[in-house]
């Protein structure tokens, strides 16, 4: 049996603080494997009824043996302890006000003017609202708009 979940892709931009120039910048992760769920119409509903304050939401899940390009998963307290972008290099992280695209985003984009201009040319680029880490299903649920 084929699995439906779990097949598409999304781009990463995780924010990070460069020491060397003392200024934000973003450092990009292709995640392949993830299930992207718009809500809209009677889901939203659904979610609006339980107390969820929801315009547009999508969620994403992220199993935690995601294909990540050979990048490893930290916590974000870890992420924004590594000394340089080399050490970003090697690693992802997932937390709130990042953003997620769905899709593969092969344009370089590193600094926020960039990421304005793709938000501004490409759908369905979101920020990441809530990260839930979900141990039983072995998977982190972002919340995103």
């Amino acid at each position: 049996m084929s699995n439906i979940f779990n097949t598409d892709s999304v781009t990463l931009f995780n924010i990070y603080f460069d020491k060397k120039t003392k200024t934000n910048k973003l450092k990009k992760t292709y995640l392949k494997g993830v299930d992207w769920q718009d809500y809209s119409g009677l889901a939203k509903s659904v979610f609006q009824m339980v107390g969820y304050k929801v315009e547009n939401l999508t969620l994403v899940c992220v199993p935690y043996g995601v294909d990540a390009g050979g990048k490893k998963y930290i916590g974000p307290q870890e992420y924004k302890l590594l000394p340089d972008e080399s050490e970003c290099d090697k690693y992802f992280t997932l937390t709130t006000h990042d953003k997620i695209v769905r899709g593969i985003v092969e344009d370089e984009i590193k600094t926020a003017a960039q990421l304005k201009n793709l938000e501004l040319t490409k759908d369905y680029v979101l920020d990441i609202k809530n990260v839930i880490q979900c141990d039983l299903v072995k998977n982190f649920e972002l919340e995103c708009s």
